[in-house]
């Protein structure tokens, strides 16, 4: 799953507190342009909760939203799920 950091939040951090999502399962900083989720991470319910919740175009088990699903792969989720 190709998905990136929020841009909204991102662009609310500050030079001194930037905005950074660390990767629980690993501990390491999510990369700041569009990358895609490992088999583990998608496994992980503490990674979940960093993407949005269905309501908002997400997945089962979001809530935070952090991280977005880019727009491509949330229309072919769409599309294989009808």
């Amino acid at each position: 799953m190709k998905v990136t950091q929020d841009p909204k939040k991102v662009s609310a951090g500050t030079k001194q507190r930037p905005f950074v999502v660390v990767n629980p399962r690993t501990g390491q900083p999510f990369p700041k342009g569009p990358f895609d989720l490992s088999e583990d991470d998608l496994k992980s319910p503490a990674v979940l909760r960093l993407l949005p919740p269905i309501k908002y175009g997400g997945v089962a088990g979001g809530r935070h939203g952090d991280l977005v699903i880019l727009n491509d792969e949330a229309k072919k989720k769409k599309g294989s799920a009808s």
